[in-house]
């Protein structure tokens, strides 16, 4: 599994049918972040959504499914961002 990015930054394990667990490499977020332009804390969200997801059994595995991923990933990050009066941004 860690071999798929020489450098992970983000890994869900499914380990029960209600469990699961997800590990952030924040080093590896912070950096990928700064190279994207992107704010850390924005990106973050969405990676933690992403492994969510993924924890709920969507995959990216072809075109198809990675776009039903990508409406769930913002449709997710725009209820937390409202939640949170826009706090992220």
């Amino acid at each position: 599994f860690a071999e798929k990015h020489p450098r992970p930054h983000i890994l869900s394990f499914l380990l029960g049918t209600h469990e699961g667990e997800i590990v952030l490499n924040i080093d590896a977020i912070r950096h990928e972040a700064k190279k994207m332009k992107k704010s850390f804390r924005v990106y973050l969200l969405s990676l933690y959504i992403h492994g969510l997801l993924h924890l709920c059994g969507y995959d990216h595995v072809d075109e198809y499914e990675a776009l039903r991923m990508e409406r769930q990933e913002k449709k997710y990050a725009m209820r937390f961002v409202k939640k949170r009066n826009s706090a992220l941004y």
